[in-house]
């Protein structure tokens, strides 16, 4: 009885330090980098017959938790077309979601930033504060790193020449 007694014990503290050990590894909390590219959609922008365009996103990040992380994203494009230009630069803090862990998770983006546009021939630029908003889906590829498909709205905050919803596909690294 004693021998059984002690064999439950120790079966109920290995248990308990196992569960401890997946519910906070510390390959699942830590600092990460990424980047994407894919179409951004102009959803307004000056008369032209014709728009090319392209860009891409960098960001570094820290999970704080399994579910929320904290990163700083810079996002660039440039759209042409009809002899005009505007480059497009939008940066800053986000707050990055993830409600639910598994293979394929969903996740959401928030945070606040400026954007800055600079006009060509018109060599003007402005600077704007701005609201990104974006959804997603991630995908685990290692235990440290996913690819992901991403699409943001930026709230932008006075009048610009050119507004984009850019649809990303990219990978994020973790470190």
């Amino acid at each position: 009885m004693r021998v059984f007694g002690i064999l439950s014990l120790a079966a109920v503290l290995s248990g308990s330090a196992r569960a401890q050990q997946t519910s906070k590894t510390p390959s699942s909390i830590g600092w990460y980098t990424g980047v994407a590219s894919g179409w951004y959609f102009p959803i307004h922008h000056w008369p032209t017959a014709y728009v090319l365009g392209g860009g891409g996103t960098y960001f570094v990040g820290r999970e704080i938790s399994g579910a929320l992380a904290v990163e700083l994203d810079v996002n660039m494009w440039l759209l042409s077309g009809s002899d005009r230009s505007t480059w497009d630069m939008k940066s800053g803090p986000m707050i990055r979601w993830t409600p639910r862990r598994g293979r394929i998770a969903p996740f959401g983006l928030a945070g606040l930033g400026i954007d800055l546009q600079s006009d060509y021939p018109a060599r003007a630029t402005s600077v704007t504060p701005m609201l990104p908003l974006g959804v997603g889906f991630q995908a685990v590829v290692t235990g440290r790193s996913d690819f992901f498909v991403e699409a943001m709205h930026y709230v932008v905050f006075r009048p610009v020449a050119t507004r984009d919803i850019p649809l990303l596909a990219g990978f994020r690294l973790g470190f």
